[in-house]
């Protein structure tokens, strides 16, 4: 159940891709809340259309705001005078975006993301495991790169075995990873990447991926639920920060 209400596999975006969105979402939220003025209303849909077209998820916020905006207004008013222009004003800033893009023969109803570098096989089966374990990839990302020890959360070890394995995997991800050689690349810590997918890679994302599987298998009760109620915690925690500085 907790799976289902907060999908916490996330992937990792840039720090600037979150802000600028949250900028935008700021606005919605004042403009909605000041709720004076007639043109309030659709500036604040201008402003949603931006915050759907950076995270499309948001989406399901569009018709909450047509509801609060058809309750402050009145219903029947708001939807025979006023929803054109309600419209019309999401769709100059999220609309456009499509609507270019069927001009050039595809529908892409939000960014298109395609990235098989930095996000190859092994980074991938990294990120969904060390998500099995604890609610963040750091320290460990950090140190994977750097080549530094690892240190592993305690839920990691199972079985006698897991330390010589999981120290195996950190030296297999700081020498020969393709993924991580992308993301060492790109913080300056080595001058070329590993441009083609080879032995190692594989390695690395059979190893975490049986990692992960004999965590949902042998520790189900840390997998399916301290660490969603952990990433629940921390979705709050932030949440309640975002609120703070939004109303006081």
């Amino acid at each position: 159940m907790v799976y289902c209400i907060y999908p916490f596999s996330l992937v990792w975006t840039p720090v600037l891709y979150g802000i600028t969105q949250f900028v935008f979402y700021v606005l919605t939220l004042l403009l909605t809340r000041k709720g004076k003025g007639k043109y309030n209303y659709i500036l604040a849909r201008i402003m949603m259309g931006f915050n759907v077209l950076l995270r499309m998820q948001t989406i399901f916020l569009v018709p909450a705001l047509a509801y609060y905006f058809g309750e402050k207004m009145g219903i029947l008013r708001f939807f025979f005078k006023k929803v054109h222009l309600f419209f019309l004003a999401f769709g100059l800033t999220y609309g456009s975006w499509p609507l270019r893009n069927l001009c050039y023969g595809k529908f892409i109803p939000a960014e298109e993301i395609v990235n098989d570098k930095h996000f190859s096989e092994d980074f991938v089966a990294y990120m969904f495991y060390i998500w099995s374990v604890k609610t963040d990839h750091r320290p460990q990302y950090d140190q994977l790169i750097n080549g530094d020890p690892v240190q592993w959360p305690k839920a990691s070890y199972l079985h006698p075995g897991d330390s010589a394995t999981l120290a195996r995997v950190a030296t297999l991800c700081s020498n020969c990873g393709r993924g991580f050689s992308y993301f060492k690349a790109s913080a300056g810590l080595i001058d070329k990447p590993i441009a083609e997918y080879n032995a190692c890679t594989k390695e690395i994302a059979e190893t975490f991926d049986r990692l992960r599987i004999e965590q949902m298998k042998n520790n189900s009760f840390h997998y399916f639920i301290i660490v969603p109620l952990g990433n629940l915690k921390k979705h709050y925690l932030n949440f309640h920060c975002m609120m703070k500085r939004v109303f006081l």
